[in-house]
């Protein structure tokens, strides 16, 4: 085969209106591609010589036993693998090369959809419906309208569409575990463990082991819809750019942004809408944890008081266990008498016996009253907002329980990120990994869904969880009145469920209630 020069570029330019600068740079563009396809030419005669080569070997040998059978065969594979590299050879020439990411394969799960057989019916007018095309859509780039404003779709298109507006870099479900739902349950239930006595001590080999126990309850959730349609010009679907970029990457936006709202706040009423995480009991703000007792114990709550380390800490038994006082938190006897009166630490044995750094003294349990608060308490001077985010992640960290998000306004986070100190000098509070923005080294979602100065947070991963019970989907329609305007309804929807496994993973509120409640006194 002779070597080719193949032309892959065209310019707006006359060669004569080109810079020297750019007759360089084009010159060295052109060279390069050449080179490519010289090289593919080559390799491809390469390829035919070598198979002539191995033809006429074994041509010789049948020729001499007298069968062609298996030359046949082999001429047939010959004849479509150079029909395939023809065709390769035929492609670069037509079409040149392209710097878009055409293997995006949500790009590719479109392009199927347009070449389905089902699609093409619909678009024939055989069939009323594309019928449900499921998706598994994630990031967004670009956007469009649902109609189209010029007259140049009979021209080629460019693979990019410029957006107007911004849509979310990161939504919940980004940070949940996402089940997938057996068709045959729309509803589901589960259990939350609402009460705990775990009382695990050291006892004598042939002592008695304390007994613990839990209480459960169940709850169950039920599938909701959620959804959206528009109705699109049949000119514009006729193009696969505008209509790709617009399925991949903003309609399913629109119904992540309604299930971030039904998620945190939806009000479980009716069959319309999630019980969002906000409604269970349990969830409040973190500054109610840090400035109310925690536990409150009156007379009779303190079963027995007892000498612990040669006497030089004081075990206090209670009279019903008590699951949520922690190690490190505050606690103050009164009613105690000398030497237990006051503020101690807590160091928790386990949920009926902690141990207190004071010298044990005789003491009437039964009279003993007691508070229990969180060490956050007035310990902070001049807190900013991450000083009250990182006081939420700390005191909602417990256990196998840990934050991995918090979502705030926008506004919230413009006030974070201009934040400076008395110098004027910035004081970076957010940081920017991979497109998302992080304060206290946790990712922030920006969500209109959480009012200004307000925030939430929790443990999407072993809190709660979102099944699908249906994926989200895209479905072509029409009926008579689409058909007399010459429109075509898209139609996006998904149902899905929401079991919150642990209220108490959950925070949501003001966080200016956080400052106050850590600032110094």
């Amino acid at each position: 085969m002779a070597e080719k020069t193949i032309s892959f570029v065209g310019f707006a330019k006359k060669e004569s209106e080109l810079t020297t600068e750019e007759k360089q740079t084009l010159g060295n563009i052109e060279k390069q591609v050449n080179g490519a396809v010289t090289s593919l030419l080559e390799k491809s005669n390469q390829e035919v010589d070598s198979r002539f080569k191995e033809f006429e070997t074994k041509l010789d040998k049948m020729n001499q036993s007298g069968s062609m059978d298996e030359f046949l065969k082999e001429l047939k594979s010959f004849k479509d693998d150079l029909k395939s590299l023809n065709k390769e050879v035929a492609d670069v020439k037509a079409g040149g090369i392209n710097i878009y990411d055409n293997e995006n394969p949500l790009f590719k799960q479109i392009d199927e959809i347009y070449e389905s057989e089902k699609f093409k019916s619909f678009m024939e007018g055989k069939t009323k419906s594309s019928g449900k095309i499921e998706l598994k859509l994630k990031d967004a780039v670009t956007s469009i309208t649902n109609n189209y404003t010029g007259d140049r779709l009979i021209t080629q298109q460019s693979p990019r569409v410029v957006p107007l507006v911004n849509e979310r870099s990161l939504n919940i479900r980004d940070l949940m575990i996402v089940d997938r739902g057996e068709d045959a349950f729309p509803a589901m239930s589960f259990t939350q463990i609402y009460d705990l006595d775990r009382n695990a001590a050291n006892v004598s080999e042939n002592g008695r082991l304390p007994k613990s126990s839990f209480k459960i309850r169940e709850e169950h959730t039920d599938a909701r819809r959620i959804g959206t349609y528009l109705d699109i010009s049949r000119r514009l679907l006729k193009s696969r750019i505008y209509v790709r970029s617009f399925i991949v990457n903003r309609l399913p936006l629109w119904v992540r942004m309604a299930e971030d709202f039904q998620i945190m706040f939806g009000d479980g009423q009716g069959d319309t809408n999630l019980k969002g995480i906000t409604r269970y009991e349990g969830v409040k703000c973190v500054s109610k944890y840090i400035t109310e007792n925690i536990v409150t114990g009156g007379a009779g709550s303190v079963k027995s008081v007892s000498g612990y380390a040669d006497g030089n800490e004081t075990m206090v038994e209670f009279s019903s266990p008590q699951n949520k006082i922690e190690t490190g938190q505050k606690i103050t006897f009164a009613n105690a008498g000398t030497g237990l009166d006051g503020t101690f630490t807590v160091k928790k044995m386990n949920d009926n016996n902690i141990v207190v750094e004071a010298p044990y003294s005789d003491a009437v349990a039964e009279d003993i009253t007691f508070e229990v608060r969180n060490d956050f308490f007035n310990n902070t001077e001049a807190p900013n907002i991450s000083d009250a985010v990182a006081a939420i992640f700390a005191l909602m960290t417990y256990a196998e329980y840990t934050p991995n998000f918090i979502a705030l306004n926008p506004s919230t986070v413009f006030q974070a990120e201009t934040a400076k100190d008395t110098t004027g000098r910035n004081l970076d509070l957010v940081t920017v990994v991979n497109g998302i923005k992080y304060i206290a080294g946790r990712p922030i979602i920006e969500t209109s869904s959480v009012i200004p100065g307000k925030y939430f947070t929790g443990d999407m991963i072993n809190g709660a969880a979102l099944v699908d019970y249906t994926t989200l989907t895209l479905e072509f329609a029409e009926d008579r009145e689409s058909m007399l305007q010459n429109f075509i309804t898209l139609i996006a929807q998904e149902e899905v469920m929401l079991p919150v496994y642990n209220p108490f993973s959950f925070a949501y509120g003001n966080i200016q209630d956080v400052l106050n409640a850590i600032e110094k006194a």
